[in-house]
């Protein structure tokens, strides 16, 4: 399936490098791995009424903005973002967003117990910035891929395990009528 996401990705990869003018690997990486994933999709969606995505468009189309070229935003890269959003607009009926406040979401990330966090070494601030660069960047992305009726931002701030997963079935149960 990568493979296959490497070979259609490559109109969007020239499209990107020409755009920007550099990208880096990581930033071809994650395109060809988006383009792996909507590959996926379509085959799977023929077969199933809903999918859900933790890491889906949404999040490394964001990862791209953040950690990409600043070129990514000019004029040039406009074609690049209708075709993104030409691909992946119709397979998003919701894009749901959890978020909370920064001291709690920095609180949250300082503990995580994942092998390789390169958050480990960030700094409050540095974190609080990265936090700020993915909202920017979430926002940017949603204007391309999907109306607003279709985003839903539900707060983890206070918010049980339990409630955030009835707010999501929710959410999902509603999708699922057409609503």
């Amino acid at each position: 399936m990568l493979f296959a996401g490497a070979l259609r990705s490559l109109p969007a990869l020239v499209g990107l490098c020409w755009g920007t003018r550099s990208v880096s690997w990581p930033i071809l990486a994650q395109v060809i791995r988006l383009s792996a994933l909507r590959l996926l999709l379509r085959r799977r969606l023929r077969h199933t009424r809903l999918v859900v995505l933790d890491e889906g468009p949404v999040f490394a189309l964001s990862w791209v903005c953040v950690f990409g070229p600043a070129a990514l935003g000019n004029g040039r890269t406009a074609r690049w973002w209708r075709r993104r959003a030409a691909e992946w607009a119709p397979l998003l009926d919701r894009v749901v967003l959890l978020d909370a406040p920064d001291p709690i979401l920095t609180r949250r990330l300082r503990g995580r117990s994942k092998r390789d966090d390169e958050l480990r070494d960030f700094t409050d601030r540095e974190i609080v910035e990265l936090a700020a660069a993915y909202r920017t960047a979430f926002a940017q992305v949603l204007r391309h891929l999907s109306p607003r009726d279709r985003v839903i931002t539900l707060p983890t701030d206070d918010a049980s395990v339990d409630r955030l997963v009835r707010a999501l079935g929710t959410v999902l149960d509603e999708t699922h009528r057409g609503h």
